[in-house]
């Protein structure tokens, strides 16, 4: 009888109308959706995981399963900040559009401080896209499964 990894998602912000491609030993065996939870049959033995969206990915995850048994992953997000970040953003554009015609907001008299508001999240954005590619995407230990005992 074949072993089972079971990998669900977290129903998260990010990606959350995009589907990740599942990977084992290196061949797409399926797509998880946000909030979703999929099963996949593999003979006993040493893996490899990996989730995929578009050019980003998530680190090579290592399991072994033994004959009969199921493993339970999770794949989620690795941009943890990304809405606190994204709901800062919008604040602060939200205020300036609001105060507008106030010559004496704090962004007036200290204009560092918009740059910077700004430029935080599109560092953390542009990292994930480039140089942190392969961490765009974490797989773990599915510990809040209630059969993962």
């Amino acid at each position: 009888m074949p072993a089972k990894i079971i990998l669900s998602r977290k129903n998260d912000f990010m990606n959350r109308t995009r589907m990740f491609k599942v990977l084992i030993d290196g061949q797409e065996v399926g797509k998880i959706g946000n909030g979703k939870v999929e099963t996949f049959e593999v003979a006993p033995g040493n893996h490899t995981i990996e989730c995929k969206i578009d050019w980003c990915s998530s680190q090579t995850y290592e399991v072994t399963v033994g004959s009969d048994s199921i493993d339970y992953l999770q794949v989620k997000s690795g941009m943890k900040y990304f809405l606190l970040l994204y709901i800062v953003f919008l604040a602060w554009l939200a205020s300036g559009l609001i105060f507008k015609q106030k010559k004496e907001m704090l962004g007036a008299a200290y204009p560092w401080i918009q740059w910077t508001i700004v430029v935080i999240p599109l560092a953390y954005l542009l990292y994930y896209l480039t140089l942190g590619k392969k961490k765009y995407l974490v797989i773990n230990q599915d510990t809040s499964n209630v059969f993962a005992g």
